[in-house]
């Protein structure tokens, strides 16, 4: 797969972080489904 790669000037507050880096493991280990 290639990469994919997001710019934005948004920037994550709360606990949106810890969020898309469980959604990033997720991906990183193959879970089919988040």
């Amino acid at each position: 797969m290639s990469e994919f790669k997001l710019v934005s000037d948004f920037r994550l507050t709360g606990d949106q972080p810890q969020a898309v880096d469980k959604l990033v493991a997720g991906l990183k280990k193959g879970y089919p489904q988040q």
